[in-house]
């Protein structure tokens, strides 16, 4: 198969293709490929399928972007994935919106990958259940992660304690560029504790807080 002797392919989209076991193993033996988008691929990650796809990423040493979105990836294979991404040092781009990742189970999963992982510069976590506990570990992880540049947190449930949680991560972090909080009902606490950080951050230069529900409250007399 051309995946397997191929050269010059460097981009491979499968977007929303029935990807059968033939092309997780061609991908296998594959090193050039440098961006692979393996988003909504249905009825793959079954089984030996997802012992394949892990074997892709442990033995690939020249990936830099893998769009994993919309495959319904529960925290149990979350977690396969990311520990075998821990010392990856190519992967510079991981997209993991629209899956299972819910509350601080998936939260504490995906914040010890960024403590250990040294090479990701963005993260994209969109459309995740992640919740206000899910937000505050990953908040934590901000504050010891020094290469993370871009993340993306938009419709995560995070309320006003993921927010102000995230600002405390925000204080500290050092690297972080771009953040994306949209439509996470942040209210007007989580948009005060926000607005305080950026008096002091220099780091942050793109903020996006749509749809948070941010109007103060006006103060009676």
């Amino acid at each position: 198969m051309f995946l397997r002797t191929s050269k010059n392919i460097k981009s491979l989209n499968l977007n929303e293709i029935i990807c059968n076991r033939l092309v997780l193993e061609n991908l296998y033996e594959n090193t050039t490929i440098t961006s692979m988008n393996l988003c909504n691929i249905r009825d793959s990650f079954k089984s030996k399928a997802m012992d394949l796809l892990v074997k892709i990423l442990y033995n690939n040493f020249t990936l830099t972007f893998l769009n994993l979105g919309s495959n319904q990836f529960e925290s149990r294979e979350m977690k396969v994935i990311l520990e075998v991404l821990y010392k990856n040092t190519t992967l510079n781009s991981l997209v993991l919106s629209n899956n299972q990742i819910f509350g601080i189970e998936g939260g504490e999963l995906l914040a010890k990958f960024l403590c250990k992982n040294t090479a990701l510069t963005s993260l994209n976590l969109n459309y995740n259940k992640l919740g206000p506990e899910g937000g505050k570990a990953l908040a934590d992880a901000l504050c010891q992660n020094s290469t993370l540049t871009t993340l993306s947190l938009g419709q995560t449930n995070l309320g006003s304690e993921g927010g102000k949680a995230l600002a405390i991560g925000l204080c500290k972090s050092s690297t972080l560029k771009e953040l994306n909080l949209w439509d996470n009902e942040l209210g007007s606490e989580g948009g005060k504790a926000l607005a305080n950080v950026l008096c002091t951050n220099s780091t942050l230069t793109t903020l996006y807080l749509g749809q948070n529900n941010l109007a103060l409250k006006e103060e009676k007399p």
